[in-house]
């Protein structure tokens, strides 16, 4: 009967380092590191990461502006050009740091808000709070891509997501 019983115990032990190391790896793969409501994808351009940041951590009141942190990947295999950035949530888009339309080469990445390029929503048709999605659209020569954004407090906002090696 031991042998039985530690073979049951070597069983249970064995099951239950499994199942921990199961619920470890949904937990990681399931994390959005990349504050992300999702990763959209149109004519070979990903939005790969993105959020909007809340400045007072807690939400942003109407008619201000709110900073976007967003990576955009071009997989296809032609350059794309960058036209405009839309939102019905505001009134306009600012670009700070180059000027658009800006040309996005094929197999490379495009960001605001983690180097010296930036987008900010500004005039606000309504207060957004930590964790509302915002509907933001990326209009290039060729194709939109739409996306959910949300807002994170700055406290919880990623400086600068890291772009995956091509």
């Amino acid at each position: 009967m031991p042998r039985t019983w530690r073979a049951a115990a070597g069983l249970v032990a064995s099951l239950v380092l499994l199942g921990a190391a199961v619920v470890a790896t949904t937990a990681y793969l399931s994390a959005d590191r990349s504050y992300s409501a999702d990763h959209p994808r149109a004519g070979g351009i990903e939005l790969t990461a993105g959020h909007l940041v809340a400045p007072d951590g807690d939400w942003v009141r109407r008619s201000t502006r709110t900073r976007l942190v967003v990576w955009l990947h071009n997989e296809s295999g032609y350059d794309h050009v960058l036209t405009s950035v839309t939102s019905p949530y505001a009134s306009g888009v600012a670009v700070s740091g180059t000027a658009l339309p800006v040309r996005l080469p094929s197999q490379r990445w495009l960001s605001f808000g983690a180097t010296g390029r930036g987008l900010a929503l500004h005039g606000l048709n309504r207060p957004v709070h930590p964790g509302d999605l915002v509907p933001v659209t990326f209009h290039f020569a060729d194709v939109t891509l739409s996306a959910r954004l949300p807002v994170v407090g700055v406290d919880s906002a990623s400086p600068a997501p890291v772009a995956p090696a091509s």
